[in-house]
């Protein structure tokens, strides 16, 4: 969203756009600029999704849980953000640590996982699941159409 201007959202919808998908990554200005490298402010993020719906159209707001350093108050924060964007859709997924990744060595230094985790998870020993969460909080299935009440 650091690249988007109303005026290219406008031809966008003009050439047919209707949802754009927008990796958010985390609520967290740390994690998502010093561990992702993602570089976006929390006010680019804002002002990008309050662009896409000016222009008239729908967004996804893409949301990653459970990086190596974060905290509970962290996901809570993140949720609580990701609302903030009041995006269409959110799609909540757990951070997968994939080996040669630097989420995956930082996981490592943390002491969130061994060495062995991904074997582990490849051989099914270990389950992943992907949850969404209402706007109080609770874990309540995958990812849906968010409802404003305004």
């Amino acid at each position: 969203v650091d690249w988007l201007n109303l005026e290219l959202l406008k031809m966008m919808k003009e050439a047919g756009c209707y949802l754009i998908f927008c990796g958010v990554e985390t609520g967290n200005e740390k994690i998502r600029n010093r561990v992702l490298k993602k570089a976006l402010s929390d006010e680019n993020l804002l002002n990008g999704f309050r662009m896409i719906r000016a222009a008239g159209i729908q967004s996804i707001a893409s949301v990653m849980i459970g990086h190596p350093t974060e905290t509970l108050e962290d996901i809570r924060n993140t949720i609580k953000f990701t609302f903030e964007l009041d995006p269409d859709y959110a799609d909540f997924t757990l951070t997968t640590i994939i080996p040669g990744t630097a989420i995956f060595d930082l996981a490592l230094k943390e002491r969130k996982i061994t060495k062995d985790e991904w074997i582990d998870i490849s051989k099914n020993k270990k389950l992943h699941s992907r949850n969404r969460v209402n706007k109080q909080g609770d874990y309540c299935g995958f990812s849906s159409k968010i409802s404003r009440s305004k």
